[in-house]
């Protein structure tokens, strides 16, 4: 299919699985300019693109080409959005019974060289991977959410929500895209960006919420829950049989996992928590208020984003610890809005929360902000956060 290919970011996760792949199908490697393709990992911006050779393309859309051509046969399911993408990829994936691949940690392209393809992989999909995508078209595509995040890579809200849109933007009438109903820039989005795919929506009012209300999992859980449903429901599986699968799903790490109590302090690690909107959920699941722990590098964000988490601050935080590249900024906006400390480290920020905290009081770290000023990613984060209370 392919001659010859060029890769930008070879050294990383992604570019090594695509270089093994190419050496493997004796696709030669060369530089852009001499390329029949050129794949970009999902690290690089396109603004750092080669001027010479053709348009880049993401590793998803380079292995969708791939495997379309070895099993036009083979069934992909992309799940986008900002927050929830991990949590409903793995349930959908349990649900089915098979296999994960994408933004969750495991290239796509890794499955281009198996004998026996399976019928279904569910893909998680950044919007990083989506933005290089230019004929991916899943058999079944799901929308989440779109809230402010990335916006030093995109440069808008309006550029992100587009390369969100790519997961759905070249389905056909035989296909299937289900989104969140709920989310006022999801349904803008679909009016900005139409789609041939049949439309199912879920939403805090659909049936099946009464069915998942029992996992105690949160509402948007809940509604995490409804659109794995949804999809098991697409490829013909009964809704009583999905409802009882998900029993038997373990939620993922650094997602409001609990950790221990403390002299009788809950403490809550939510490492995984990168943007306002997803701290903003953590801090309305408790019923009483916490004690949240914030910071990490320094994000592109509005005011009015820093303004509508300043409301969620005000009914659901009794205290603040800040720590990192991010901490002045949060000081400027929510000084005098609730009882802030400054800290400079993780370690520092649960120290001061506990000498804060009384018994039966809740801490959630919770940062808000991507974790590259001081760890390798938010895993990181949170395992040493982890270990620290552990430690206790």
């Amino acid at each position: 299919m392919f001659k010859s290919v060029a890769i930008l970011g070879e050294l990383g996760v992604t570019g090594q699985a695509v270089t093994k792949v190419c050496k493997e199908l004796l696709i030669s490697i060369v530089s852009p300019d001499l390329a029949d393709v050129v794949v970009a990992s999902p690290g690089i911006p396109p603004s750092n693109y080669p001027k010479k050779g053709p348009l880049p393309i993401s590793e998803i859309e380079f292995s969708f080409l791939l495997l379309k051509s070895k099993k036009p046969s083979i069934k992909l399911i992309g799940v986008t959005g900002t927050n929830g993408k991990s949590t409903v990829t793995s349930m959908i994936g349990h649900l089915l019974g098979c296999p994960v691949a994408g933004n969750i940690g495991i290239p796509l392209i890794n499955f281009v060289l198996g004998s026996d393809l399976p019928e279904y992989i569910v893909v998680e999909l950044s919007s990083y991977q989506l933005e290089s995508c230019f004929s991916f078209c899943p058999d079944i595509s799901v929308v989440l959410n779109i809230t402010p995040d990335h916006l030093e890579r995109h440069g808008s809200m309006e550029s992100y929500a587009e390369a969100k849109a790519r997961v759905y933007k070249k389905q056909t009438g035989e296909q299937i895209l289900i989104y969140n109903d709920d989310d006022e820039r999801v349904r803008q989005l679909l009016g900005t960006v139409s789609t041939k795919a049949k439309l199912v929506p879920f939403s805090r009012k659909h049936k099946l919420i009464a069915k998942v209300a029992s996992f105690q999992l949160g509402i948007h859980n809940a509604l995490n829950a409804v659109a794995a449903l949804l999809v098991s429901d697409a490829v013909g599986r009964s809704v009583d049989y999905g409802v009882e699968k998900l029993k038997t799903f373990s939620a993922l790490p650094h997602r409001l996992e609990f950790i221990k109590q403390v002299n009788d302090i809950s403490i809550y690690n939510d490492s995984k928590s990168t943007n306002l909107d997803s701290t903003q959920i953590a801090i309305c699941s408790f019923k009483q208020s916490v004690r949240l722990i914030m910071g990490g590098k320094l994000k592109v964000y509005n005011d009015s984003d820093y303004f509508r988490f300043q409301s969620y601050l005000k009914r659901h935080v009794c205290s603040l610890v800040v720590f990192g590249e991010a901490s002045t900024t949060l000081v400027s906006h929510y000084n005098n809005v609730v009882l802030l400390r400054v800290v400079k480290t993780m370690k520092e920020a649960l120290d001061v929360s506990l000498k804060m905290s009384l018994a039966e009081d809740t801490i959630v770290f919770s940062p808000g902000y991507s974790s590259f000023d001081q760890f390798d990613n938010f895993e990181h984060r949170g395992t040493l956060f982890k270990e620290m209370v552990n430690a206790l």
